[in-house]
C-alpha cells in the first residue's frame, strides 16, 4: 500500500465576523456636529435679536429727539410771532435767553431761557413752563439778534441743538434746528 501523502492537518478556520448591528443613537462625532450648529444657529438668532431691538431703541431714541426739537422750535416760534419789541439779547448779541413784548398781549413779556439743560417758557409774572421732557438733553440754544437794516428787516436767529439723555448702546440720537424769523410789527 500505497503510503499515503502527508496529509496536511488543516488549521481549523475560524470565523470572525463583526456584524454591524444598527444603534438607534448618534456616533460621539455626529453629536459634536449637533451641538456645534446648535449652538451656531442660536448665537445667530440672539445676535439678530439683538440688533433689533438695537434699532428699535435707535428708531425710538431718533423720533423721540427730532418731535421734542420740533415742539420747542415751534413754541419759540410761537413767542417771536407778533412781537413787538425785543429785550434780550440786544441788537447784535447773542444769547441764551429771549425776552419779547407781543403786540396786544396781556401776559408779557414771553421769555424763553436756557436753564441747565432744560428750556423754560415764562409769560409775564407767572411762574415758568419747562418746554422739554427728562427724555431729551439740550445741548445748545442760543439766539441772535440783528437789527432792521435798510433792506432787512430786524431778525432773531435760533440755534437748538437736543439729544436723547438715556443713551443705550448704538441708540444715539441728537439733531440741531436752526430758524431765521424776520419780525415785522406796526410802527406807531
Amino acid at each position: 500500500m500505497k503510503q499515503s501523502p502527508r496529509r496536511r492537518r488543516r488549521k481549523p478556520h475560524v470565523s470572525c465576523r463583526i456584524s454591524h448591528v444598527a444603534y438607534g443613537g448618534f456616533a460621539l462625532i455626529e453629536v459634536l456636529i449637533y451641538v456645534g450648529l446648535f449652538v451656531f444657529l442660536i448665537g445667530m438668532v440672539m445676535l439678530t435679536f439683538y440688533q433689533i431691538l438695537s434699532s428699535s431703541n435707535a428708531g425710538r431714541n431718533r423720533s423721540t429727539v427730532e418731535a421734542e426739537a420740533d415742539f420747542i422750535m415751534r413754541k419759540i416760534e410761537w413767542a417771536l410771532a407778533g412781537a413787538e419789541t425785543v429785550h434780550a439779547p440786544a441788537a447784535g448779541a447773542t444769547g441764551t435767553q429771549l425776552s419779547v413784548s407781543r403786540f396786544n398781549f396781556p401776559e408779557n413779556p414771553v421769555a424763553v431761557n436756557l436753564v441747565s439743560s432744560r428750556i423754560e417758557l415764562q409769560r409775564g409774572v407767572g411762574s415758568p413752563t419747562q418746554l422739554n421732557t427728562s427724555n431729551v438733553r439740550i445741548d445748545a440754544l442760543e439766539f441772535r439778534h440783528e437789527a432792521e437794516v435798510v433792506n432787512r428787516p430786524e431778525t432773531v436767529e435760533i440755534t437748538l441743538s437736543v439729544s436723547a439723555s438715556l443713551i443705550e448702546q448704538g441708540a444715539r440720537a441728537s439733531t440741531t434746528l436752526r430758524n431765521t424769523i424776520y419780525l415785522r410789527y406796526l410802527r406807531r
